[in-house]
C-alpha cells in the first residue's frame, strides 16, 4: 500500500520516527519549500534528524529567533504548542522543556505574553559566536566541473547581482599562497558562503562547516538529480532543489533576501 502526505506521515513511519518526519514537513514549509511525504521517501527524511542532541535542539531555536528577529530585541512569536516540530522535539513537552532551559541559560527571555520571546546578548553571542566577514560578500564553494559552469555564471552570479551582493570563488582569483589557505582566508572574509553539493566534493562540505563554525550564513544547494546523495549529516539543512540555472537564479534570490539583511528588494 502507498501512503502519501498525512497518510504517510499516520501511517508509513514507526511511531517513534514520526516526529521527525513533523520535523522535515514543518521545517521545508518555514522556508517555503514544502515536502510531500511518500511511502518510499519517509525514511530518507527522517535519517537527516536521527540522534538529534538536545544541544542541537537548543541551538535550533536560538537559529529560529535570529531568522526571525529582524533587530536586536526584536520579539519574536513562537510557542512549543505548535512550533515544536522546528526544533525536532519528539512532542510538545519537549519543545517546552526546550524553551524554558534556554530561558534559564539566559539565552532567551520572555516578552509580554507567553508567545513572544527574543534573543539575550548571550543569545546571540551563541548563536553567532564569529559572525561578521565583508557585508555583501558571498563566498562560492561548489564543484569546479564544466557541467556547472552555466549554473555559475546564469545562476548564482546573476542571483548575488539581483540583491546587490557579489561573489568570490577561488578558482576565479588571482592569488601566490597554497590554494587550501586562500580558501580559509575568502571564507573568513565572506558574510555568507553559498555551497552548492553537486557532485559531491569533499571540499564542498569542508568550506561549508568551517563557514558554520565561524557563525557564517551557509545557503545550501543541489541540482535535483544529486540530491539523493546528500549525506546524512547535512540532509537536514533547507537545500535549494534546482534543475537548471534559471530556476536556481529565481531560488537563490529569494533565499539571500530572505535570510541576509541588506539584499536588494528590486
Amino acid at each position: 500500500m502507498t501512503y502519501q502526505g498525512e497518510e504517510a506521515v499516520r501511517y508509513g513511519p514507526a511511531k517513534a520516527l514520526r516526529h521527525l518526519i513533523s520535523a522535515a514537513t514543518r521545517q521545508g514549509s518555514d522556508i517555503g519549500q514544502p515536502i510531500l511525504i511518500k511511502s518510499d521517501n519517509w525514511r530518507s527524511y527522517s535519517e537527516g534528524f536521527e540522534g538529534l542532541s538536545v544541544a542541537a535542539k537548543v541551538r535550533t531555536l536560538l537559529e529560529i529567533l535570529r531568522k526571525h528577529s529582524e533587530f536586536f530585541g526584536n520579539l519574536v512569536e513562537f510557542t512549543a504548542v505548535t512550533d515544536w516540530p522546528l526544533l525536532v522535539a519528539n512532542g510538545p513537552e519537549e519543545g517546552q522543556a526546550i524553551l524554558q532551559h534556554a530561558r534559564s541559560r539566559n539565552l532567551v527571555a520572555q516578552g509580554d505574553g507567553e508567545k513572544l520571546w527574543t534573543l539575550t546578548w548571550d543569545g546571540w553571542q551563541a548563536v553567532e559566536p564569529l559572525a561578521g566577514g565583508i557585508d555583501g560578500l558571498g563566498f562560492v564553494a561548489m564543484a569546479f566541473r564544466p557541467e556547472l559552469e552555466d549554473a555559475f555564471q546564469n545562476g548564482i552570479l546573476p542571483a548575488l547581482d539581483d540583491c546587490g551582493f557579489r561573489a568570490i570563488r577561488v578558482d576565479k582569483e588571482h592569488f601566490a599562497e597554497k590554494i587550501c589557505d586562500r580558501i580559509i582566508v575568502d571564507i573568513r572574509r565572506a558574510q555568507f558562503v553559498i555551497a552548492d553539493f553537486t557532485f559531491q566534493r569533499g571540499g564542498v562540505y569542508f568550506e561549508a562547516g568551517y563557514a558554520l563554525a565561524l557563525g557564517r550564513t551557509v545557503i545550501w544547494t543541489c541540482r535535483e538529480d544529486d540530491i539523493g546523495n546528500l549525506h546524512f549529516d547535512t540532509r537536514q539543512y533547507p537545500h535549494i532543489v534546482w534543475h537548471e540555472p534559471a530556476d536556481l537564479r529565481s531560488q537563490l534570490r529569494d533565499r539571500l533576501r530572505a535570510l541576509l539583511p541588506g539584499a536588494r528588494s528590486s
